[in-house]
């Protein structure tokens, strides 16, 4: 999607990212990597 700067996000977006991002700072969630979100994920949708 980066490479196609012609597609708009949905108006819900950024506010989600900014409410994650404040959670985050905040000490109320952590970052995670890649491999670590794909599984949960695959467990959540068995």
């Amino acid at each position: 999607l980066c490479q196609h700067s012609s597609l708009d996000s949905p108006e819900w977006h950024e506010s989600v990212l900014a409410s994650r991002e404040q959670e985050r700072i905040a000490g109320k969630q952590q970052a995670m990597d890649w491999d670590t979100a794909k599984e949960q994920i695959c467990q959540k949708i068995k």
